[in-house]
C-alpha cells in the first residue's frame, strides 16, 4: 500500500496563507469557470481495478490573462485508496498525495484548456457499494489572489452487486384477452462474457400474477432481439413450462469485445377474473433474481346502456329469465378477436349451469346475445362469472338480452347488478333481487319438555303475485321446488297437522301434510295471479329433551330453494324456558287487557274484586298459566271447568268451593262463578294447583301470576 510521501504538502499550505485576497466582484452571479466531468467503469469490490476518467476544462467565464497558475485536489471516499500515485497520468503534474489524495496543476495556457487525468489502479475496500465519487477541488492563483476556489464530485467507478442488471420499462395497462403486451424487459451485461454459456446459460422469466400466462403463441423469437451475443431459439427444447408460465432462453454464444444485451417484449394472456399488477420474476446462474412490474391489469372502453332495468325480478330460490332488460355494448374502438368480456355477478348469484338445469342445452342459453361474432367460452368462479369470446374484431353495437340468473338463499335483496371486466368495465342494475315471500308469528313461550303445547299461527306472506312456485312433489323437474317447507327445530315435533289456508290471493294449495314429525311440507298446485296469504293454525308441538333454552327457530323454505336447498327464511315460533323460567303475566282489576311476558294482550271480559278475592276470566287464566285451548273444557250441563296442563287435570264447579287436581279434593274459600256470560275463577287457588304463584299489588290493582 501506498505510504506517504516524503514529498510534503507544504507548497500547499504556503499557499493557503499567502492566498488570502480574493478578488472583488468573482464570486457573484452566475459564472462558469471551470467545468469537471468524469467517466465511470463498474469495479467488484475487494479488488484493485482501473476506475473512470476526470477531465477539468475550462469554464465558459474562465480569463488566461488573469490567471497564473490552476491547482486540482483529488480526494477519495472512505474505503477507497490509490494504489500508486506514480501511475496517474494525463496533461498535469503531481505536486503531492496521500493514500487518499492527491495535488496537481492543470496545464492551463490556453483560453479553452481541457486535462484529463487517468487513475490507473484503486483499491477497494470489500464492504464498498454503490457509486464511487472523487471530491475534486479546483482553485486558481494570480499572483497572491485566489481568482477562483470550486469544488465538484463525480463518480469515477460504480461497484457492481453482480455482473448484469435487469430492468424494465413503466408498466402497461393489460386488459383480459391473448397477445397483450406488457413494459419491455432488458438484460444487460456490465461487462463482455457477463452472460456466459456455463451451466447451459440458463434464463427463466416467470409469471407471479394468477390468470396471466405466456402468450406461447405470440411469444416467438421475433419478441427477442439481442446485441453482442446470442441465444438459442426459445421455442426449442421445451421453453415453455409450468403450464406456461416460465419462458426459458438459453446463451448460445457469448459477448467478446461489447457489453451485451437482450430486450424481451412480453406477451400476455389473460384470462377473465386476473387483477392487480403483472410481475415477471427473471432469474439464472449469472443474473440475482429480481421481480420487475411490466402491466398492471385495467379495463377497456365501451359504452354500456341499459334499458328497462327496473322491469325484472329474480327471487331467492328460484331461476329466472330476464325478459324485459336489454344491454346495449357500443364500443368506442375496435374490440380486438383477441379479447374477452367477462360479466361477474355479486355473492349468492350464479349463472346457471347446463349440467344442472335441464331447460338449458348448452352454454349458449345463459345469455342471447344479438351479434352471431360474440359468443359464450364458459363460466367459471363458481359459476358467478361467464367470459364472452370475440371471433372476430368489433366495432358495431350489440345487445344482450334475456338473462338466466339463479339467486340463493344468501343473495342480497335489492338491486341486481351486473360487472363487466376484460374489453368492457362497470357495473349496471339490470333487475332486482327479491325474498318470495315473508313469515311471520307471535313467539309463544314453550317448556323445556311437554306435549301437546299450543304455538301462534304462522303467517306466510307472498311478495308478489306468482312469487311463490308452483311444486313438483316427485321432484323431477330441476325447474320447479320440490315443497315449501317449515323445519321445526331440535327437541321440538309437530304434536299433529296443523290447517293450512290460502286467506287471501288465489294461490292454489295441494297436498299438505308432516314428514318425520319436524317437517311441514305444504305443496302448491298452481301459482297466483294475485299476491297471497297463507296461514297455518291449529299449531301444537311436543318439546322433548332434545330442546335447548332460548329462541326456537323454524327454517323455512329449504326444499323450495332450487339453488342449494339452504332455508331462505326463519321464523322464531317460541322461547324454550325451563321449570324456573315460567311465564309472569299481570293482570289489572277492572281493565280488559293483561300481559304475558311483557306482551300485552287483550280480554274480553275484566277482573274484579269479590269477598276479599281477585277473580279473572278463565280463558285468560288458563293463557297466563301455558294453558291451550284445546285443554280447557266447559261442560255447560254440569257447570264444570276443566283444565289440563302436563301430567295435572284440575277441575271447578260454578258456585262449589272444591277445587279437584287429579281427582284429589281442596277446599276454597270462595267459589268460581259466572258473570256476564263468562267463568270467573279465583285465581290464587287456580294458581296455586299449577304450581303457580300469585302476587298482589294493593297501589296498582295488579295481580301478579308466576
Amino acid at each position: 500500500m501506498l505510504k506517504t510521501r516524503k514529498k510534503s504538502l507544504s507548497l500547499l499550505v504556503t499557499l493557503a496563507f499567502l492566498f488570502t485576497m480574493i478578488l472583488p466582484g468573482l464570486a457573484f452571479g452566475a459564472v462558469e469557470y471551470v467545468k469537471v466531468t468524469s467517466s465511470y467503469t463498474y469495479v467488484d469490490a475487494d479488488d484493485e481495478q482501473d476506475v473512470g476518467i476526470i477531465t477539468i476544462s475550462a469554464g465558459d467565464d474562465y480569463d488566461s490573462n488573469v490567471v497564473d497558475a490552476v491547482y486540482a485536489e483529488i480526494t477519495l471516499p472512505d474505503g477507497v485508496e490509490f494504489t500508486d500515485t506514480d501511475k496517474i497520468a494525463g496533461n498535469i503534474a503531481v505536486i503531492g498525495s496521500t493514500d487518499t489524495s492527491f495535488v496537481c496543476t492543470l496545464d492551463n495556457k490556453e483560453e479553452e484548456f481541457s486535462n484529463s487525468i487517468n487513475v490507473d489502479k484503486l483499491d477497494i475496500d470489500s464492504d464498498v457499494s454503490g457509486d464511487i465519487d472523487a471530491a475534486v477541488r479546483v482553485w486558481a492563483v494570480q499572483g497572491s489572489t485566489i481568482r477562483f476556489d470550486e469544488t465538484f464530485n463525480v463518480t469515477i467507478a460504480k461497484v457492481s452487486s453482480g455482473d448484469v442488471t435487469v430492468s424494465a420499462a413503466s408498466a402497461k395497462t393489460l386488459t383480459v384477452g391473448s397477445n397483450k403486451t406488457g413494459a419491455k424487459i432488458t438484460i444487460k451485461e456490465l461487462s463482455p462474457g457477463a452472460l456466459s454459456t456455463a451451466n447451459d446459460g440458463d434464463i427463466f422469466l416467470t409469471i407471479k400474477a394468477s390468470g396471466v400466462k405466456w402468450d406461447t403463441e405470440k411469444m416467438t423469437d421475433d419478441m427477442v432481439n439481442t446485441m453482442g451475443l446470442t441465444l438459442n431459439s426459445i421455442n426449442a427444447d421445451d421453453d415453455y413450462s409450468n403450464s406456461d408460465k416460465t419462458l426459458h432462453l438459453t446463451v448460445a454464444s457469448e459477448s467478446t469485445t461489447m457489453n451485451g444485451k437482450i430486450e424481451i417484449t412480453p406477451k400476455f394472456v389473460v384470462q377473465p377474473g386476473a387483477s392487480g399488477d403483472v410481475v415477471v420474476k427473471v432469474s439464472g446462474d449469472d443474473i440475482d433474481s429480481v421481480e420487475l412490474t411490466v402491466g398492471q391489469i385495467g379495463q377497456g372502453v365501451v359504452d354500456v346502456e341499459v334499458e328497462k332495468a327496473d322491469k325484472d325480478t329474480v327471487y331467492l330460490g328460484q331461476l329466472k329469465k330476464l325478459d324485459e332488460v336489454k344491454v346495449t355494448l357500443d364500443p368506442a374502438t375496435e374490440i380486438d378477436e383477441d379479447d374477452y368480456i367477462t360479466i361477474t355477478l355479486p355473492k349468492g348469484l350464479k349463472w346457471p349451469d347446463p349440467d344442472d338445469w335441464s331447460d338449458i342445452s348448452d352454454v349458449s342459453g345463459i345469455i342471447e346475445i344479438s351479434d352471431n361474432n360474440v359468443s359464450i367460452n364458459s363460466l367459471y368462479n363458481n359459476d358467478r362469472s361467464i367470459w364472452l369470446d370475440l371471433e372476430n374484431a368489433q366495432d358495431d353495437d350489440f345487445e344482450l338480452s334475456n338473462f338466466q340468473i339463479v339467486a340463493d338463499y344468501n343473495a342480497e335483496v335489492g338491486d341486481l347488478e351486473i360487472t363487466f371486466g376484460g374489453a368492457v368495465e362497470g357495473t349496471y342494475k339490470i333487475g332486482s333481487v327479491k325474498a318470495p315471500f315473508t313469515v311471520t308469528t307471535e313467539a309463544v313461550n314453550l317448556p323445556l319438555r311437554g306435549s301437546d303445547v299450543a304455538g301462534n299461527k304462522i303467517v306466510i306472506t307472498e311478495t308478489a303475485a306468482g312469487a311463490i312456485l308452483a311444486t313438483d312433489d316427485d321432484a323431477d323437474n330441476d325447474a320447479a321446488p320440490d315443497a315449501l317447507d317449515i323445519i321445526l327445530p331440535m327437541g321440538l315435533s309437530f304434536a299433529s297437522t296443523p290447517d293450512v289456508d290460502v286467506v287471501d290471493g288465489d294461490l292454489e294449495l295441494g297436498d299438505v301434510g308432516v314428514v318425520d314429525d319436524d317437517t311441514l311440507r305444504i305443496q302448491i298446485k298452481t301459482k297466483s295471479n294475485l299476491a297471497s296469504t297463507i296461514e297455518i293454525t291449529d299449531l301444537f308441538y311436543n318439546v322433548d329433551n332434545r330442546a335447548a333454552e332460548g329462541d326456537a327457530v323454524a327454517k323455512v323454505g329449504g326444499e323450495f330453494n332450487m339453488a342449494s336447498n339452504n332455508y331462505l327464511a326463519t321464523v322464531k315460533i317460541g322461547k324454550v324456558v325451563s321449570a324456573a323460567s315460567v311465564l309472569e303475566s299481570a293482570f289489572v282489576i277492572g281493565s280488559s287487557t293483561y300481559t304475558i311476558d311483557g306482551v300485552e294482550k287483550t280480554m274480553d271480559v275484566a277482573p274484579y274484586i269479590k269477598g276479599d278475592r281477585t277473580y279473572l276470566p278463565i280463558r285468560y287464566v288458563a293463557y297466563a298459566l301455558g294453558i291451550k285451548d284445546s285443554n280447557i273444557l266447559w261442560d255447560g250441563v254440569n257447570q264444570t271447568v276443566t283444565l289440563m296442563k302436563g301430567d295435572k287435570v284440575v277441575q271447578l264447579k260454578i258456585g262449589s268451593t272444591a277445587l279437584m287436581i287429579n281427582g284429589a279434593t281442596v277446599t276454597m274459600d270462595v267459589a268460581p262463578e259466572i258473570t256476564s256470560d263468562r267463568t270467573m275463577l279465583p285465581i290464587r287457588f287456580v294458581a296455586q294447583a299449577f304450581g303457580a304463584t300469585v302476587s298482589w299489588d294493593a297501589a296498582t290493582q295488579t295481580v301478579t301470576i308466576e
